[in-house]
């Protein structure tokens, strides 16, 4: 294998259950992470989460600080755009059933954009693209939307959700991981066939590798961690959530109800099973240690590293809006990654890796897919 092309992808996006404050949860973290990759000339691409922005848009007529939040939210996605960072799709269809009490916003009970009747999901994708589209066009003229990441890692039941995404000009599609199955919210990719390379789905079923299409499916990295480094970073976790409780009430004038609290609609997500290695996950960075995202990339290099393959992309799934707290460590990491894999990785953003890169690494067939394995 002569290189890894890294692809650091951000959910950016508020809290599931739609707490959070664009300022605190988005533009803070997000510009601590472009500082640091502009410090060591690495790429990014952030996967924004439209649905939240044209919710918070249709109720900010009613309250100043949805005012506010909606007008930061649009300079924040601009601001990346002129730092020189790839901006694309990423949605959470909870939000269109979401209602605004005044103070607080109630979302809706579907985490999964496929389990969404196809005229909504058309009617969510296309005023999306609009959307960052006529933001960023006139921030960079030759602006595209063309890489999607699912919210909650929902695509299933998944064929008309794919025509309509390859109807909109999606060539790049992320959410897929080997062993992720999150029954509450209708995922199960644990019959995948391709976890490794980019493949063309079969439609009718993701987790099957198809003939060549529109869209290429780039698989999220699995990692599972040995018991010692599982243990480390459960303990690690468990000392945040009970040092570092996230203060809603800073946001609000009253305090936020349980029941906004406790929603979530991965809930279901199974994490654990028996055996050395009990959690399988995928390759990302918000709230760990920095042992453990050391541990976690070097491990991924170094299974990727048998493959006699020119590149292999592998994604970097990070969430900036757990970042709090946590700086020093992505820091760390990300210098580590920079100065230890030097001449080993490449960093790469979605946009240009479409532009350069995704016909030569791509999977067309099955059969050329299993050779690797």
């Amino acid at each position: 294998m002569k290189k890894l092309i890294l692809l650091i992808e951000d959910d950016f996006e508020l809290m599931g259950n739609g707490l959070g404050n664009v300022a605190y949860h988005q533009y803070i973290p997000g510009n601590f992470l472009m500082n640091v990759a502009e410090a060591i000339d690495i790429k990014l691409t952030f996967m924004v989460d439209v649905a939240q922005q044209l919710v918070v848009r249709q109720y900010s007529h009613k309250n100043a600080n949805l005012k506010f939040q909606e007008k930061l939210w649009d300079e924040t996605i601009q601001l990346i755009k002129r730092r020189g960072f790839d901006v694309q799709l990423h949605l959470h269809p909870q939000w269109l059933d979401a209602k605004f009490d005044g103070t607080h916003f109630k979302l809706g009970n579907n985490w999964n954009l496929g389990r969404t009747p196809r005229p909504q999901q058309t009617k969510l994708i296309e005023d999306s693209i609009a959307y960052l589209t006529d933001l960023l066009k006139p921030v960079d003229p030759n602006y595209k939307v063309h890489a999607y990441k699912a919210g909650s890692w929902g695509m299933q039941p998944s064929e008309d959700l794919f025509n309509c995404l390859a109807d909109n000009g999606i060539k790049v599609v992320m959410g897929v991981r080997k062993g992720m199955k999150i029954d509450s919210a209708g995922v199960d990719y644990t019959s995948l066939e391709e976890p490794v390379f980019p493949y063309f789905p079969n439609y009718k079923d993701i987790n099957k590798v198809g003939q060549q299409g529109d869209i290429s499916i780039i698989p999220l990295c699995y990692y599972a961690p040995n018991l010692f480094t599982f243990g480390q970073l459960a303990f690690n976790l468990s000392l945040r959530k009970i040092f570092s409780k996230p203060d809603y009430n800073i946001f609000y004038n009253k305090k936020v109800p349980k029941e906004i609290q406790s929603v979530n609609g991965i809930k279901g997500k199974q994490l654990l099973k028996l055996g050395f290695r009990p959690y399988l996950t995928q390759l990302k960075m918000s709230n760990e240690p920095f042992s453990y995202l050391k541990k976690s990339f070097d491990a991924v290099y170094n299974r990727l590293s048998r493959y006699d393959v020119d590149h292999i992309p592998v994604v970097l799934e990070s969430h900036t809006k757990h970042y709090i707290g946590n700086y020093h460590n992505i820091e760390r990491f990300l210098n580590y990654i920079a100065n230890r894999y030097h001449d080993k990785v490449e960093f790469s953003d979605l946009t240009t890796y479409i532009n350069s890169h995704l016909q030569d690494t791509q999977i067309k067939s099955n059969e050329t897919a299993n050779a690797y394995h």
